[in-house]
């Protein structure tokens, strides 16, 4: 009987013009929709998805998220790796990611060993508070380095008259090839500053004694007072905007190597 409702379910799914999911759709357009609408099936969603994908026109993205989702409920999480799920909550919170419900798949096999390796950090003897400081920082770190990695991805790879459904198949095959490419790319770039980091470090007698490191960094601070920015963010898009404020961090980041101190008045 459950086989038999279950059939009816999918058959219902299928029926992808009286759900309402072609309307407006013509020729090869409709055609894509359709063959993409069949793959999105197959792989498990559910009708209601696929009309909320429709309606907020990001139909093409559903692969993709199938691609990076997690396969994971926190609670299976928290038995695989013996992290309380309240530890798992509050990690995502700081990471600003929204809190999964408890039939929620929302963890990939990264965050399985990655809640591994919050556990032996706090074996070692960092502090939760320390931790939760570090977790915030990374996740706003993250969370711009995802925002412009997506933004490049869809400049590099969308092209001109693309359908949905060419969107979605080309877009789920960079994320499964490229997304674990980057993985490295972070891991060398986060151990290179550290090592800059204890470079430019000093722990003397004082810090020592105290078992603190003192409150007094040096930093590189430049002002710079751009004539006409206003203006010109009411002329160009956004984006080429951006990169004003990209030469500026490239300025920043030389400026951080040199001894000399530019600061301007404004």
């Amino acid at each position: 009987m459950l086989a038999e409702l279950a059939g009816l379910r999918q058959d219902a799914a299928m029926d992808f013009a009286a759900a309402g999911l072609l309307e407006g759709l013509e020729g090869d357009e409709r055609e894509a929709r359709c063959r993409l609408l069949e793959r999105l099936a197959e792989e498990g969603f559910t009708l209601d998805e696929l009309r909320s994908a429709v309606q907020e026109d990001r139909l093409s993205l559903l692969l993709v998220e199938r691609v990076l989702g997690g396969s994971c409920t926190i609670a299976e999480v928290a038995e695989r790796t013996g992290l309380p799920a309240s530890v798992l909550v509050r990690v995502r919170h700081l990471l600003g990611l929204r809190e999964p419900g408890p039939e929620d798949r929302a963890f990939a096999e990264a965050e399985v060993a990655a809640a591994r390796s919050f556990r032996l950090l706090l074996q070692a003897g960092l502090g939760e508070e320390v931790l939760a400081e570090l977790t915030r920082v990374m996740g706003e770190s993250m969370s711009r380095l995802a925002a412009a990695t997506a933004a490049a991805f869809v400049d590099a790879f969308l092209e001109a008259g693309d359908s949905e459904e060419d969107v979605a198949m080309r877009f789920a095959t960079l994320a499964e090839e490229l997304v674990p490419a980057y993985g490295p790319v972070l891991i060398a770039a986060y151990e290179a500053h550290l090592r800059e980091s204890v470079r430019r470090g000093m722990i003397g007698r004082v810090e020592r004694e105290s078992g603190t490191l003192g409150s007094e960094q040096q930093l590189t601070v430049c002002f710079a007072d751009l004539v006409g920015f206003t203006r010109l963010g009411g002329q160009v898009e956004a984006r080429e905007l951006g990169s004003v404020a990209g030469t500026l961090a490239e300025l920043a980041a030389d400026l951080a190597e040199s001894p000399v101190r530019l600061v301007k008045t404004i």
